[in-house]
């Protein structure tokens, strides 16, 4: 499958794609995920911190909210995974 395929139908591309490629991407994303909300709301935090001094409770409440929003995103993915698969299996029943 070329490029200007995946691009024109990447539903499709991904279907075709093993299940370990895709927990493979769910695997990387939610790291890629984490890493960077981790890293800006960390900076966020610390600029509310400094700015109204309130101590660490700028950054603990963003660092909570960026792991909330990392896991959401891999419950997102996970359930989408699920689906993706169920869909294979029914249509590889009839």
């Amino acid at each position: 499958m070329d490029i200007r395929q995946r691009l024109k139908n990447p539903k499709a591309y991904e279907q075709s794609q093993g299940p370990m490629y895709r927990m493979f991407n769910i695997a990387l994303s939610f790291g890629i995920t984490m890493g960077v909300s981790l890293f800006l709301m960390i900076k966020l935090g610390a600029w509310i911190d400094a700015r109204y001094q309130i101590g660490p409770y700028g950054t603990f409440a963003c660092v909570m909210l960026a792991i909330a929003a990392g896991f959401r995103s891999l419950y997102r993915e996970v359930l989408r995974l699920e689906q993706v698969e169920k869909h294979e299996k029914d249509d590889s029943r009839g």
